[in-house]
């Protein structure tokens, strides 16, 4: 029974252990993919695209993997040319990174895209607030590269937005940027999209120089696709320019580069050419190509206009003004978007404005912050200063306060301590003198009882060496010792435990002494001489001054 207990508790935790092994591998693999995917993005877009759609959602059980993921997945989508309209999927990875400063990188990539997202979509505003968030952040960590991008996807919404000026502003500051970052193609296309905003902003000779330039110093840095594109940017400025046969000259050169795909701009510009050539099959055979490509209501305009110059040249005003009144159809709606889209720029100085301020309120706020903490510390410190230097020059006086203090006290204790030694000794000498060691009283009234009688003498005589002789007997030596120890808080046996040398003799003197009788009077109890008590006495003293006792000074005082 207790084995299938243990069985029972064993299984759920192996299974909670294989679980937890498998949950740790799965989040690793999904890292892994994700830093393969980075890797990938640059050079191999669509293999990152792969990559990313084969995540499960299901596995993406953290904020940050669906974060991570939404972003290199926005981000795959913009670089295989799959225009997405819809920012729901970017706003994960917006929400997620926005204001983290462990995360700059991914918020100024996450505002990017979101911008990139918002731009297809036409939403031409919000992009433009994405866009400059992106900058700010760019500009934070110094990311020349993706600076470059910011500017060219806001030279891009100024283009849609009709402002030449704004969009030649960008374009350049994009093309400095990616110069900065080393990025050469980059570098090459801004370069292109500057000549075609000065063409915009009906600065022909400026666009021609670029061009010139592209082709004179470039184009050995430059792909075929590169070179395609400057071709057809040159030929579409030459024709509006009014040069048809430099623009013919180009538009043949760009036949023979395959890489290169014609758009309706090319089969208009060309048409257009061989109109003025009088050769009347090939403008109808280009302008049915024309027609093929067109995708967008600015195509429509272009075409309409094209086909329009086209009608008059040939005195067909019947069909002119029908591609008149379709043209101005278009341009109308266009003229309604312009106007609705005019707001951007207001827009976006508004932004730079209220970002200006922010800026100069935090700095201000800081300055103002780091003023009152040094002021603050400065106050503390020289009152601190103060304190101390009163402290210091009084230091010294009152050690000394405390020093007499604290020697008045010890003086105090010490009197203290005497007045009770010499009450208790005075106590215990009347005791011993009122008591059995009143030998002197004794012998007085003895004296006094004889007074006149012959026998005084021999009376006083025999009462002393009977008291003598009781005060030799080692009883009362003990008691002596008792009483002594009893009131002088056991200085007898202090003494023997500190000078272990003191003999017998030596300690009855001590005791003698202890006991405050005069050497004459120890001469009658210990049987002898006076100068030989003085004698003992110097001898005792001597010992107990050359010895190592802790008591040593007070033993010393009886002397």
């Amino acid at each position: 029974m207790v084995t299938t207990m243990k069985r029972k508790t064993i299984i759920p935790i192996i299974i909670l252990i294989t679980l937890a092994i498998c949950g740790c591998y799965e989040k690793r693999a999904i890292s892994d993919t994700f830093s393969r995917a980075e890797q990938l993005m640059d050079t191999y877009p669509d293999s990152a695209l792969l990559l990313l759609k084969d995540i499960e959602s299901r596995n993406l059980v953290t904020k940050e993997g669906k974060a991570r993921h939404a972003l290199l997945l926005s981000q795959a989508y913009d670089k295989n040319y799959i225009d997405l309209t819809n920012d729901s999927l970017i706003n994960i990875a917006v929400e997620y990174y926005n204001g983290k400063r462990k995360y700059k990188r991914y918020d100024m990539l996450s505002h990017y895209y979101k911008a990139r997202v918002l731009y297809n979509g036409g939403a031409y505003t919000k992009s433009i607030i994405s866009a400059t968030e992106a900058e700010r952040v760019a500009k934070e960590i110094e990311n020349h590269f993706y600076l470059g991008l910011i500017y060219r996807c806001m030279s891009d919404i100024y283009n849609r937005a009709y402002n030449s000026v704004e969009e030649l502003r960008y374009i350049k500051l994009a093309h400095e940027y990616f110069k900065r970052a080393g990025r050469k193609q980059h570098e090459l296309y801004s370069l292109l999209s500057i000549g075609t905003a000065y063409v915009g902003n009906r600065e022909n000779d400026n666009a021609f120089d670029i061009y010139n330039k592209f082709l004179e110093d470039y184009s050995k840095d430059a792909d075929n696709r590169l070179i395609g594109i400057c071709l057809h940017n040159y030929s579409d400025a030459l024709v509006i320019d009014k040069q048809f046969s430099e623009a013919k000259k180009l538009l043949l050169q760009l036949k023979g580069i395959p890489e290169y795909k014609w758009d309706i701009y090319d089969f208009c510009n060309i048409a257009e050419i061989y109109n003025k050539e009088n050769k009347r099959d090939s403008v109808l055979f280009y302008m049915d190509k024309a027609k093929e490509c067109v995708s967008k209501y600015v195509d429509s305009v272009f075409l309409y206009r094209v086909m329009y110059e086209m009608s008059i040249s040939c005195e067909n005003y019947k069909s002119a003004i029908e591609y008149m009144r379709k043209m101005n159809t278009i341009q109308d709606s266009i003229a309604e978007v312009t106007l609705k889209q005019s707001v951007i720029k207001n827009h976006r100085d508004y932004m730079e404005q209220e970002a200006e301020l922010a800026k100069k309120d935090a700095i201000h706020k800081k300055h103002k912050l780091i003023f009152l903490t040094i002021s603050s510390v400065a106050l503390v410190t020289i009152l601190l200063l103060i304190l101390l230097y009163y402290y210091e020059k009084m230091k010294p006086k009152n050690a000394e306060i405390a020093h007499t203090i604290e020697a008045i006290h010890d003086a105090n204790n010490i009197i203290n301590n005497q007045k009770r030694e010499i009450e208790t000794t005075q106590q215990q000498i009347a005791k011993v003198f009122s008591g059995q060691f009143a030998l002197l009283d004794e012998l007085l009234n003895t004296y006094l009882d004889h007074e006149g009688s012959n026998r005084v003498s021999a009376a006083v005589l025999k009462e002393v060496e009977k008291r003598i002789a009781g005060f030799r007997n080692q009883k009362k030596l003990d008691e002596l010792k008792k009483v002594v120890n009893e009131n002088m808080n056991n200085i007898a046996d202090r003494l023997l435990q500190q000078i272990t040398t003191i003999n017998n003799n030596e300690l009855i003197l001590f005791l003698y002494l202890c006991a405050q009788f005069s050497p004459r009077v120890i001469t009658l109890f210990m049987s002898d001489k006076l100068e030989n008590i003085y004698n003992k006495k110097s001898r005792l003293k001597r010992k107990i001054q050359n010895s190592n006792a802790t008591d040593k000074e007070e033993f010393l005082r009886l002397f």
